[in-house]
């Protein structure tokens, strides 16, 4: 498994601390390193449910604290993570013109492509968002209304409404949806180049393109590296053909 699917196991409670001690162990984790890595990984699972917790006032602030201590935090780094991520309720008060205003500004940014996710994302944290609330705000904003582009950029719209809501979720880093978009890019401009019946030196390097861009995009791990083999045999096909000489 990988490190994200342990991590969904221990989030969903199917498996015990145990069994996630063992799994990170055989991959390699050891001592301190594991004792760490375990501690990280409840603190990381917990967090965002206890955040979600508190502010629907299900909890209090000493409940979150208590349940840090007791995935492993020292209490110091406990109370300096509460101040830095939950505000006391007059701290939470937003003017609310203001904070609309400047998240439009910054929304108008992203639109016009002036800033990227991350940019966007940064931004929006500095007016007191949440990480997956500026990610929410993102994909349902920026990229739900420029009509996403490819398959996994619908499904990173959907899958930060199911975080927003307290959903299980699936993490889509936003590589592999860059990866997926250039293969659907080269994709179209290889069916219109084959239309437009372009010459074979143009459409080779395409070609190469396409299958780079699809080694990028789609090829599971345990694969990887034959593809990237097969690879290196089409560009040594491609090159061989663009060094003919041409037809007499």
């Amino acid at each position: 498994p990988t490190r994200v699917d342990v991590r969904r196991w221990w989030d969903m409670r199917t498996i015990d601390e145990t069994r996630l001690r063992e799994i990170y162990h055989a991959q390699g984790y050891y001592g301190k390193d594991l004792d760490d890595y375990v501690m990280w990984t409840k603190v990381y699972t917990d967090f965002p449910d206890l955040v979600a917790r508190y502010k629907n006032g299900y909890i209090v602030e000493s409940d979150v604290l208590s349940k840090l201590i007791e995935d492993g935090m020292p209490e110091d780094r406990a109370k300096e993570l509460l101040e830095t991520k939950i505000k006391k309720p007059y701290q939470e008060e937003r003017v609310a013109e203001t904070t609309k205003l400047t998240r439009s500004l910054i929304i108008k940014g992203a639109k016009e492509n002036k800033l990227d996710r991350g940019q966007t994302l940064a931004l929006l944290m500095r007016k007191n968002y949440e990480a997956w609330e500026a990610e929410y705000i993102y994909d349902i904003e920026v990229v739900g209304a420029a009509s996403p582009e490819s398959p996994l950029e619908f499904r990173q719209i959907v899958e930060s409404y199911r975080r927003s809501q307290g959903l299980d979720y699936k993490e889509i880093p936003q590589d592999v949806i860059d990866a997926e978009k250039a293969f659907l890019s080269v994709s179209e401009r290889l069916k219109a180049a084959y239309e437009k019946g372009l010459p074979q030196d143009e459409i080779d390097p395409l070609e190469v393109e396409k299958a780079e861009a699809g080694v990028d995009a789609s090829v599971p791990e345990a694969k990887l590296t034959e593809a990237k083999e097969a690879l290196k045999q089409l560009r040594l096909f491609y090159g061989k053909q663009s060094r003919r000489p041409a037809a007499e």
